[in-house]
């Protein structure tokens, strides 16, 4: 990911929409995910490529390296099948709004 720092407390994914994309998941999906990870605040951005802006009160910059780790997690629990590994996956949501994945 390209992390960016933004002042003194904001910290931006600025190629979110592409790594969403390489994901083959919703931005609105993954960025709830790094945000309840985080127990940050953030907002996408409005652009043509969106990026995610990330606030998290008392902490400031949130480190490359902890951004990473948090995508290598969701990876692990939405995208990658649990049987063959395979980031060939479906992502669905039953009416319980429960997510299972589809490989």
């Amino acid at each position: 990911p390209q992390v960016v720092k933004r002042g003194n407390k904001k910290t931006c994914i600025d190629n979110f929409s592409l790594l969403c994309e390489e994901l083959g998941r919703d931005l609105r999906h993954v960025s709830s995910f790094i945000l309840s990870e985080l127990g940050a605040s953030g907002v996408l951005t409005k652009d043509d490529y969106p990026s995610l802006v990330l606030s998290s009160p008392g902490r400031g910059y949130i480190s490359h390296k902890r951004i990473e780790d948090i995508l290598r997690l969701y990876a692990l629990e939405y995208v990658l099948c649990r049987e063959c590994h395979s980031p060939d996956t479906i992502l669905t949501q039953d009416d319980n709004k429960c997510f299972f994945l589809e490989c």
